[in-house]
């Protein structure tokens, strides 16, 4: 193929990408328009004069009447865009992005077929699935339909039943209207404010090489079609935003499977597998976060925390470029894991070999064994997209991620290690930070830091650093010259961090490979047409700090009075059952790669993006808890114990509003409390063992939804609250002398003696004698004036004796005088924090 042709074939090829990427923004500008489509003032005469030739037919009438808004939306973009190459007589972007329901040639069937594959459709039923809602009286009344929450129907029988509505601009995370999905939201969305505030940002990125230009407009189209739905009628609780990019992979991926293997009709195409899901997860995150000498640990967690988030990206951006892709390609990126749609082409599928290779042996020189890429890959086709199996698709992928990960670096270390070669240590010494040892001469000290340190734990301390006041990370090659506000990735690329107005003169330093991420917040980002520009979610970075903005140590963080008792909480909490969720959660007709697209990102809005706002919005947590790690579908925290707890029952609370109080849908944690000094790793493994813990608790026949402290699971809507509620009560008598100290060893020995087996009953009765002997004691010592702590007493009394709280039978397995007994423990370490 000569130059001419090549640069054409990439031409149509972008264009098909754009094309998909774009097919259907006519439902967000005909939801702008005041009138029907035959009454429109939009639209122009010339473009409904092409109703009979993009417009189906139903039932005598013409349909699908958003194409004509998807074909004025493209006419007016061409227009305006005099560098693209097209021309209102070319037709080709025109025809394939307008064209989807009445394709005229192989190229815009390509786009059809796309566009029913994102929505898991068969093309014999789409058009009643996907048809917008119309009512006899009130043709437009489709307009006013809102978007649903996915979270709704997750794990139910029922399909379409829905109550929650979402409002048109849930990112913004910040007003709580605007982002928890509501009963009924009374105002209507105001599309033609926000058509206008789109067109404005649009005009922005004119000009540019279609390319980078596409990559633009699918930022601008995360922003402003998030939250509008898809479809009215099938597809209400997936985002046109996520339809939108789906279908665009879908499109690209057929058009280069096409090519490859010379198809040329539809029915062809049909019966192969032409795409590949890769997926990517790094190994050893845990150990290579949090294990670290815990003196030093304050400064170096944050840093290599985020520091996962860039390698993600790295691995990404560097995929994308070697196979020739888009960013519409990745389905999902977060959390330590991605995951890409690919053309199951021999060109990629062999490139995806070299690329491993490659990552594997820069990986293995720069972290030697504390970290691993796995990456795999799955190929699928017309039938698992449109039979409901999409979910057996992620579940063989993983388990095939899963099984590399148990054999990283085999085929790197066969090749290029000798296993047996005998190390010298005798000229090494070890890093203050991370304990790796390293060669003398490669210490290098941090600013006002006189430990020794390797050039890595140098950069992971920096980065943390420099997280607290970025608000733009920029994505380029390196020069090996790293500055003070860079970070070196791998593969020849680095990330820059800088401020709002440093950002437009870096500008002036960048090629077009370059990527501009605004951080956590999507009003700040500023479109450039030869750069992708895009925001991320990031949880954690804003963090306390000392007076010299230091962040403040863990001893600080486990409390202020140093003749207290000083304890740190670790919070590790993640969602329950989100592998049955992708799996089968959905109903079977919603499990496409549209719905999958929107539930990760709706997730990691929630874990990357809203946690901040729980951490920052209140002064006890945001003075005294760090967002070590958040994304994806979990969460560490650190902090002081008493203030961990809280954040948890509050990370849970607006979890369970988050996602439409839905029965089945949970977060289960483990808290471990610890003293300040204690090493970080340990103490995080011991919150996973209370994960474990509580994911494995049942109550009522129900496992899961539960929050284990200090070793002992309870389940958050029952066991929680009730210790919860026994706890503050005995810290307020005790803190006040209205109760005697040795109340709380009464009941820990009451609980000792009882002998209470796993199903709650109590084997040793005297136990149960001897406490309602005493506590009547007790009571009868206490001062006429404490009427409220005798009617404790006697209420403790009677509730161990008939093992219910305030007379009320509870949902447990425990007997009460367990959850009495944790109520002391945590109560006494409130009292002894304090004082």
């Amino acid at each position: 193929m000569n130059q001419n042709n090549t640069q054409s074939s990439n031409h149509l090829r972008n264009q098909i990408y754009l094309a998909g990427l774009l097919h259907d923004i006519g439902k967000f500008y005909q939801r702008a328009d005041d009138n029907s489509a035959g009454k429109s003032k939009i639209l122009t005469e010339d473009i409904k004069n092409v109703t009979g030739s993009i417009c189906p037919q139903y039932k005598g009438n013409y349909s699908r009447k958003h194409v004509l808004y998807t074909a004025q939306f493209i006419e007016e973009l061409i227009k305006v865009n005099n560098r693209f190459n097209i021309n209102r007589e070319e037709l080709k972007l025109f025809r394939l992005a307008a064209a989807h329901h009445a394709p005229g040639n192989f190229h815009e069937q390509i786009i059809q077929l796309a566009d029913h594959l994102s929505a898991g459709l068969d093309r014999d039923d789409a058009p009643e699935k996907t048809k917008d809602i119309v009512f006899e009286n009130d043709p437009t009344r489709f307009k006013k339909v809102k978007m649903r929450s996915l979270f709704e129907e997750l794990f139910t029988e029922e399909e379409g039943n829905f109550k929650f509505e979402l409002p048109l601009t849930q990112n913004n995370i910040h007003n709580k209207n605007d982002f928890f999905p509501q009963l009924e939201i009374e105002e209507q969305p105001n599309f033609k404010k926000l058509w206008a505030e789109f067109v404005l940002e649009i005009q922005k990125i004119n000009g540019g090489e279609i390319g980078s230009y596409a990559e633009n407009i699918l930022s601008i189209l995360e922003t402003y079609t998030s939250f509008i739905p898809s479809s009215t009628n099938h597809l209400p609780d997936v985002s046109l935003y996520d339809h939108l990019k789906t279908t665009a992979a879908f499109s690209l991926c057929l058009y280069d499977y096409a090519e490859e293997n010379k198809i040329n009709t539809i029915e062809n195409l049909k019966k192969t597998n032409p795409f590949i899901l890769i997926g990517g997860d790094i190994s050893g995150i845990q150990h290579f976060i949090y294990d670290v000498i815990s003196k030093s640990a304050a400064k170096n967690l944050k840093g290599r925390s985020f520091y996962i988030n860039l390698l993600i990206e790295n691995f990404i951006q560097i995929i994308l470029s070697e196979l020739n892709l888009f960013n519409g390609n990745i389905v999902y990126g977060s959390g330590g894991k991605f995951y890409l749609i690919a053309p199951n082409t021999k060109a990629v599928t062999e490139k995806l070999i070299s690329i491993h290779t490659r990552i594997s042996e820069e990986m293995l020189h720069k972290h030697q064994d504390e970290l691993y890429l796995a990456l795999s890959h799955v190929e699928f086709g017309f039938d698992i997209l449109t039979k409901g199996d999409t979910g057996k698709l992620w579940k063989n992928l993983n388990d095939q991620l899963t099984k590399e990960k148990k054999h990283k670096y085999f085929d790197t270390l066969q090749e290029h290690f000798n296993m047996f070669e005998p190390i010298d240590t005798s000229d090494m010494q070890q890093d203050e930070i991370s304990g790796r040892m390293i060669p003398k001469n490669e210490g290098a000290n941090i600013k006002g830091d006189l430990f020794v340190h390797e050039e890595t734990t140098k950069a992971y301390v920096k980065l943390g650093q420099l997280l607290k006041n970025t608000e733009y990370i920029i994505y380029t090659d390196s020069d090996n010259n790293i500055k003070e506000n860079e970070v070196k990735g791998l593969f020849g690329k680095k990330f820059r961090f800088v401020g709002r107005d440093e950002q437009n003169n870096e500008l002036q330093k960048l090629d077009k490979k370059s990527k501009i991420f605004c951080l956590n917040d999507p009003e700040k980002l500023q479109l450039h047409p030869d750069i992708h520009t895009t925001y991320i979610w990031y949880g954690g970075n804003k963090y306390p700090t000392d007076i010299v903005g230091n962040p403040i140590s863990f001893d600080k963080l486990a409390g202020e009075n140093d003749n207290s008792l000083k304890r740190l909480g670790v919070l590790k909490m993640d969602v329950d059952s989100l592998g049955k969720a992708f799996i089968s959660g959905l109903p079977e007709r919603k499990r496409n790669f549209s719905a999958y697209s929107t539930m990760s990102r709706s997730l990691d809005l929630f874990f990357s993006g809203y946690l901040n706002v729980i951490q920052q919005s209140n002064s006890d947590f945001k003075n005294n808890t760090y967002i070590l790690y958040s994304g994806g579908d979990d969460l560490v925290i650190i902090g002081g114990w008493h203030q961990i707890i809280r954040i948890a029952e509050k990370i849970h609370d607006d979890f369970k509003r988050y996602t439409c109080n839905n029965p089945k849908l949970s977060l289960s944690g483990g808290i471990s409390v610890v003293p300040a000094k204690f090493p970080i790793l340990k103490a995080i493994q011991e919150a996973e063992n209370g994960e474990t813990l509580a994911k494995n608790h049942t109550v009522d026949k129900q496992k899961k939804n539960a929050i284990s402290i200090l070793g002992m699971p309870l389940r958050w809507d029952t066991e929680y609250l009730v210790v919860k509620e026994l706890k503050d009560d005995i810290t307020f008598y005790l803190s006040n002398n209205k109760l005697p100290k040795s109340f709380i060893s009464r009941i820990r020995n009451y609980c000792e003696t009882s002998q209470i087996n796993e199903k709650g009953e109590m084997r040793n009765i005297q136990a149960l004698w001897m406490s309602a002997y005493e506590l009547q004691r007790l009571k009868s010592r206490l001062s006429k004036f404490d009427e409220d702590a005798k009617s404790f007493l006697e209420q403790v009394k009677q509730d161990i004796y008939t093992n219910k709280y305030k007379n009320q039978k509870i949902k447990t397995n425990y007997h009460y005088l367990q959850l009495i007994d944790i109520a002391c423990r945590l109560a006494e370490l409130e009292i002894r924090t304090k004082n």
